[in-house]
């Protein structure tokens, strides 16, 4: 919503056009100033009201005020997980297992769990994708072996959930370097 600036809401004001198409284009930039007031009163009540002070969700790259704020509301306590397993399974975010005899595969995630914390994970590990080194070489590693970018980055979401439910139950910040030496563990 910031892509158009307050000068190109004020040219697109003085536009001359006709007045059906003046009314529409009033509604939508007035909607445009609505949601973009809701969207900081929502932000800002996340940060009030949910978040810790000093959050160390949002200390991994890509890990907002919202992402930290739903993952915390929908995990409630991360005590009640023994294992990251456990976390990404709860999430939606494990894979099915295929076995047969001494054959494993693995195939697609189960679209169960908790949707709208699969969905802002999944968006913060784009931008994690970008921001750190380990990130892409996993996805990297993870591409080359299955050829699709969609299981790619949802390998990469699963890493990121455990990533930060370890964080948030040994309430420390990120350190790039501690997921450079987990990353050939198991995804």
């Amino acid at each position: 919503m910031k892509h158009w600036s307050q000068s190109s809401r004020e040219e697109l004001k003085r536009l001359e056009i006709s007045p059906d198409l003046r009314f529409a284009l009033d509604s939508y930039l007035r909607e445009l100033k609505f949601l973009e007031e809701e969207k900081s009163l929502i932000e800002k009540d996340i940060k009030d009201n949910v978040l810790p002070k000093d959050d160390v969700l949002q200390t991994v790259p890509g890990v907002g005020p919202v992402t930290s704020g739903i993952f915390r509301t929908e995990l409630f306590d991360p005590t009640r997980f023994e294992t990251g397993e456990q976390v990404s399974s709860y999430v939606g975010l494990a894979p099915v297992i295929n076995q047969s005899g001494a054959n494993v595969g693995y195939g697609r995630i189960i679209p169960q769990g908790q949707g709208k914390l699969r969905s802002v994970l999944i968006e913060a590990a784009w931008r994690l994708l970008a921001a750190e080194a380990w990130a892409s070489d996993f996805y990297r590693r993870i591409l080359s072996r299955c050829g699709k970018a969609q299981k790619a980055i949802v390998a990469l979401a699963r890493k990121l959930c455990v990533i930060l439910w370890r964080l948030w139950l040994e309430n420390r910040r990120y350190e790039s370097t501690l997921c450079k030496n987990t990353m050939n563990l198991a995804i």
